[in-house]
């Protein structure tokens, strides 16, 4: 056989296993001890945007890199499906489980999480309701790549930037702000209570 079907075959493999299983534990696992390095810059702009003394909840905080990149007087908490640290809440938005909190924070952060969520119109429904503003960044499905290229990436929903403006209306989050980083766009949402 080519490489080329060798590579095509692994691809489909790799898709259906994302299909089918609902949450990749051991790559999760592997995050949440070390990052890849690109994702660190990503949390450094997402930092810059966050005001001194807020509190910020990280959703998907794998090894806690935002925290390191967060003014010092910031209060922290981070939150994911591998809880392999002290202080880290249980979360696992695929089977609706989502963290108890005391508190409303100031910021809810999704760094590099939606594109995973099976349901993101109900990810970004519950999450909403935890703070005042929401910083999520999203890769948008568009016609230069393919489903199946989003799945072997992991990624299992394939929002346009259209259907997540929807998404932020539906749920009543005003688009403040968007950066572009790579090939994501990051948006700064806050709870719109004009109506």
């Amino acid at each position: 056989m080519s490489e080329r079907i060798i590579n095509k075959i692994k691809k489909i493999f790799i898709s259906l296993r994302v299909i089918f299983i609902k949450n990749d534990l051991e790559r999760w696992k592997n995050v949440s001890e070390k990052s890849p390095t690109a994702w660190y810059e990503r949390n450094r702009l997402i930092a810059k945007i966050i005001p001194d003394k807020s509190r910020v909840l990280d959703i998907g905080c794998g090894d806690q890199n935002l925290r390191s990149f967060l003014k010092k007087d910031c209060e922290y908490q981070p939150c994911d499906l591998i809880a392999n640290r002290t202080g880290v809440l249980f979360c696992d938005f695929n089977s609706n489980i989502y963290p108890s909190v005391n508190y409303q924070y100031d910021y809810v952060i999704l760094s590099g999480v939606l594109e995973y969520a099976r349901n993101p119109k109900d990810a970004i429904e519950q999450l909403s309701r935890y703070g005042e503003h929401m910083i999520i960044s999203y890769s948008h499905f568009d016609k230069e790549k393919s489903k199946l290229e989003r799945l072997n990436k992991g990624w299992v929903n394939n929002l346009t930037e259209d259907n997540l403006n929807e998404l932020f209306v539906r749920d009543n989050l005003k688009l403040i702000e968007k950066y572009k980083w790579n090939d994501q766009i990051i948006y700064l949402v806050k709870k719109n209570y004009g109506k």
